[in-house]
């Protein structure tokens, strides 16, 4: 059953053709693929992800500050020059990327391949 069921996401979201180099698009995506076919991953600099900080949990620019405190304060309804008080040397981009970051991570799917 599961086999059947990662068929019909790939052929979804494959396109017609396998892709040979992963391009990027105009909204600064990398197109990444897996077996020839694209996906897509948001190009973020000021992520970073470190045992050594934080337990390794994704941050903004080796700062002990997650991306998961930085949704939680948008889902607590505060805006971004709240949090920019609270954070002074955090900059309006690094809460941007944040989000991108979250939201890339929420649309991600794992899929079992095989096995029963």
């Amino acid at each position: 059953m599961a086999s059947s069921v990662v068929s019909v996401i790939l052929a979804q979201s494959r396109p017609l053709a396998p892709i040979s180099k992963p391009p990027t698009n105009r909204n600064g995506l990398v197109i990444q693929t897996f077996i020839g076919y694209p996906l897509f991953v948001p190009k973020l600099d000021r992520i970073t992800i470190d045992p050594a900080v934080m337990g390794g949990k994704p941050c903004i620019r080796g700062l002990q500050v997650t991306v998961g405190t930085i949704v939680g304060f948008i889902a607590a309804g505060k805006t971004r020059d709240e949090i920019l008080l609270l954070y002074p040397y955090l900059e309006a981009p690094d809460i941007d990327e944040a989000l991108a970051y979250a939201t890339w991570r929420v649309e991600e799917q794992e899929v079992a391949i095989g096995g029963s």
